[in-house]
């Protein structure tokens, strides 16, 4: 594993919330009683609830007509049963639905299929960053929705060694099971077919292949994309890339019943399609012919970024079957969608294609139906296409065939209220809504819980409480504020139990790492900052919501208390990565990147915009409100902001080299109307290199009352094979200060660096211009690689440099969870101590949290009795 995959996490930088320079802001001190501690040993999770993420990406129809959909809910596999008419079948699971936890972090179904018994089986994957371990896994339920246990218990791992990010299943006649993924060999760039079958009891059924499994090299780069029976025989069906041709192409493999390749199909048992351009796989289907069926998704750069559909097929020996089609491809029409299209062939040969139509805000279903020949059937829809807008974004992962010849489709549909939600679609022979299935042909399906809490920033106020606000999974993301009291339990009087989520709509990405901000005016009033959609576009915008101090929306700020900020431009994104500050005079300034991703490459660029008190833009300041900025290298992000003592502006982030992928630190500073400050660097800009590798994962910055910059970030020294977490100073006119710490730069490692590694989130300045760094310290196998434990990691700087030997052991100070954790921010309170917070993951939860830790001045935890200062 490399360095620069381990420091793959985006922190949040510091943010500054008053008008007074940050070493000024934490003069005042006061006496906390030695009764206040905080929270439980000084530490504090705490959990959100709302809407889970839910997706439907196969979807199933019994004997008797009853419709089950499998898929995910927030970290879970998820299933529905509904009655033929779309209401949930209460017979099934609890009132229709049946969820099933996994430990890992990130869960997913792929696939699933029905017994003849009428047992259903899923398939998907589970992954643990704590052990950094992939498993796929197979799930059977009973017919009324429960684990079966005479199945290994209900769950049973295969494919064990595969590392591939799906697995896809096909109930056998006989009762067992046949379950496929795919190896990627990094040393060849080669991928396999893996295929194993199992007995009804979950156990590898020895007598196929070679003890229950088959392996079959299929190509370069590619994956697994479906499997299906075709007789007696399996297929599986994939994609590869053809370096020589710069192409992908379909592929099928033939295995027969015992598991071995079946040589007589195609070439040596493979078929290959024609090249499909720059894209993918996604699933297979079988006709009453025996024709093979593959579709997949592929992508164009011109003259926008757009997807669509494609559609091959093989004859029942495995040859490209040219007759289909043109050249043996039929595709779907152009569009920008969202999620990848599944496939169905009718008795009469014709082929059904669901997926996306519109853009990323205004998606909805499409189903398509080509004739046996491969040509868009007029007869369907509108000139063979049906779409179904269900609500803003809505995409159909999967179709299945009832026996009357009603088209089923399901995937997922965005709710501002309630996040992703299962959809489900019917449609008619004709391709027309089905008046009779749920609410004018559509279903949708709700899965409630607690969802996953990222907490990126962290903020004083007057009263001495601590704000955290950060993104919530919650109604498909929100940004959420929490308000804690000093000795760390919620604020009851402020929000819903000391809590606020606020919803833009019509989306909200989250939980995002880069967004959340949060900053305090002079009357209370609270500003958060994150990102959002607004209708009409597909750009991520600026998304600025005030609250009153009691954690109401202030219907004085912009629009009921929320403003959005569009680019301006078609196709591309404006995101507020670098976080809020606010003026002296009540002004407001946000910064983030711009990207423009309607070309290729993308063209990346800094900005920031400045708003008047009511949210409004301040057209003084540099375009219209905006000040962009154009950043070296076209792959940079904005991560940092800060107001220096003159009113300039500090712009902080990275920039990655294109060539050679290193990434450096860069600096833009701005005249207080938003021009270039032509005295800073080169033109307002600096860009520099740590000594050693400097990781993009962490960027934040701070300004010194005499104008010197100080930057974070984590570095790795190959030579010492040690990582760090590092501090460089920069003189005001944005030249390397040699006087700090060793020749510029300050470097903080913790514990052996063959099993650990540490890595700085955020940064911030004490008021006697001592700087506090924290981020997270990582103890792994060093052979495995395996995650062990995750802590805190706090450290102290002198003001030239020098770890502060009266904090902590040597400067340093390490503070374990029970589970993962993530450090986001840091805070200084005006009393002397410090707060940090980020996200924490239990290892029996299926969410992530709220994760706070409060330490004394002199680094211990503050607990039982807090330091006077």
């Amino acid at each position: 594993m490399s360095w620069k995959t381990l420091f793959a996490r985006r922190p949040t930088p510091r943010l500054r919330t008053t008008p007074r320079p940050p070493s000024l802001e934490l003069l005042e001190d006061r006496v906390v009683p030695s009764a206040n501690f905080f929270g439980a040993q000084a530490k504090v999770v705490t959990p959100f609830s709302g809407a889970q993420v839910d997706s439907a990406v196969s979807v199933l129809v019994q004997q008797d007509g009853k419709i089950v959909a499998a898929g995910n809910s927030g970290r879970s596999f998820a299933l529905t049963r509904y009655q033929t008419n779309g209401a949930l079948d209460a017979t099934f699971g609890t009132s229709g639905r049946v969820v099933t936890p996994f430990p890992g972090d990130y869960t997913s179904v792929t696939a699933a299929d029905l017994q003849a018994d009428g047992k259903i089986v899923v398939a998907g994957n589970d992954y643990s960053t704590k052990t950094n371990v992939q498993a796929q896994v197979l799930v059977r339920y009973t017919k009324g929705g429960a684990l079966d246990p005479s199945f290994g218990g209900g769950k049973v791992t295969v494919l064990q060694g595969t590392n591939g990010f799906g697995s896809y299943v096909a109930a056998l006649p006989n009762g067992e099971i046949a379950v496929t993924g795919s190896i990627y060999d990094f040393n060849t760039s080669q991928t396999s077919f893996v295929v194993e079958e199992y007995t009804a009891a979950g156990t590898p059924d020895t007598s196929f292949g070679t003890n229950g499994r088959v392996t079959t090299v299929v190509g370069a780069s590619g994956s697994v994309a479906g499997i299906a029976l075709q007789g007696g025989n399996i297929l599986v069906a994939g994609s590869t890339y053809d370096p020589v041709a710069a192409t992908s192409v379909f592929v099928v493999a033939r295995y027969t019943a015992g598991g071995a390749l079946d040589t007589t199909f195609g070439v040596g048992g493979l078929g290959t399609s024609a090249a499909i351009g720059s894209g993918s796989a996604s699933g297979i289907a079988v006709g009453p012919d025996g024709k093979v069926v593959v579709v997949g998704i592929v992508s164009t750069f011109t003259p926008t970024f757009s997807f669509s559909s494609v559609v091959g097929r093989f004859t029942v020996g495995g040859t490209f079957d040219a007759g289909f089609g043109v050249g043996g491809l039929a595709f779907t029409s152009s569009a920008i969608g969202v999620g990848t299209p599944g496939v169905a062939v009718q008795a009469d040969g014709k082929v059904v294609v669901g997926s996306s139509a519109g853009d990323l805000v205004f998606a909805r279903f499409a189903v398509t139906r080509f004739t046996a020949a491969g040509v868009l059937d007029g007869g369907f829809g509108s000139g063979g296409t049906a779409t179904t807008p269900i609500g803003n974004v809505a995409a159909a992962h999967a179709v299945a065939l009832q026996r009357d010849g009603k088209v089923v489709a399901a995937g997922f549909d965005f709710n501002p209220a309630t996040g992703n939600d299962f959809a489900l679609a019917r449609y008619t022979p004709a391709g027309r809504q089905d008046a009779g299935f749920g609410q004018g042909g559509v279903v949708t399906t709700n899965f409630v819980g607690q969802v996953s809490a990222q907490a990126n920033s962290v903020v004083e106020d007057e009263d001495g409480n601590t704000l955290v606000a950060g993104t919530t999974s919650s109604a498909g993301a929100s940004l959420s504020l929490a308000r804690y009291r000093r000795d760390g339990r919620l604020d009851d009087d402020f929000g819903n139990g000391g809590k606020v989520q606020v919803t833009f709509n019509p989306y909200i990405f989250g939980p995002a790492i880069n967004d959340g901000f949060v900053a305090v005016q002079r009357d209370e009033k609270i500003l958060l900052l994150g990102t959002s959609i607004e209708p009409g576009s597909t750009n991520y915008d600026f998304a600025l919501a005030r609250l009153l101090p009691d954690g109401r929306l202030d219907p004085r700020f912009g629009t009921g208390g929320k403003v959005t900020t569009f680019s301006g431009a078609k196709f591309t994104d404006m995101a507020p990565s670098g976080g809020v500050v606010i003026q002296p005079d009540g002004k407001i300034l946000a910064a983030g990147y711009l990207e423009n991703y309607g070309v290729y490459p993308y063209v990346d660029k800094g900005v920031v915009v400045r708003y008047n008190r009511d949210g409004s833009l301040d057209t003084s300041f540099g375009s219209g409100g905006r000040s962009v900025f154009d950043l070296p290298q076209g792959l940079d992000r904005v991560t940092a902001l800060a107001l220096g003592p003159d009113g300039k502006i500090v712009v902080g982030g990275f920039v990655t080299d294109q060539t050679t992928f290193n990434e450096f630190y860069f600096l833009e500073r701005l005249q207080p109307n938003g021009a270039a400050d032509g005295t800073f660097g080169t033109g307002g800009q600096v860009i520099t290199n740590f000594s050693g590798y400097f990781f993009a994962s962490g960027a934040p910055l701070a300004v010194r009352p005499d104008g010197k910059i100080l930057v974070g970030g984590p570095t790795y020294d190959p030579v010492a094979s040690r990582s760090y977490m590092t501090v460089a100073q920069f003189t005001a006119g944005g030249a390397v200060d040699a006087g700090y710490g060793v020749g510029g730069q300050a470097s903080v490692g913790f514990g052996d660096p063959s099993a650990s590694f540490v890595e700085l989130g955020a940064m911030t300045l004490q008021p006697d211009g001592k700087v506090v760094v924290a981020g997270i310290y990582t103890v792994y196998d060093p052979t495995t690689f395996a995650t062990i434990s995750t802590s805190f990691a706090v450290a102290r700087l002198t003001a030239t440099g020098s770890l502060d030997t009266h904090f902590g052991t040597g400067g340093r100070v390490t503070t374990l969870f029970d589970g993962r954790v993530t450090a986001k921010a840091v805070l200084v309170r005006r009393d002397g101590g410090i707060v940090v917070v980020g996200g924490f993951v239990d290892p029996n939860a299926l969410v992530s949290d709220y994760a706070l830790a409060e330490y004394n001045p002199d680094g211990s935890l503050a607990w039982g009795h807090r330091h006077r200062h």
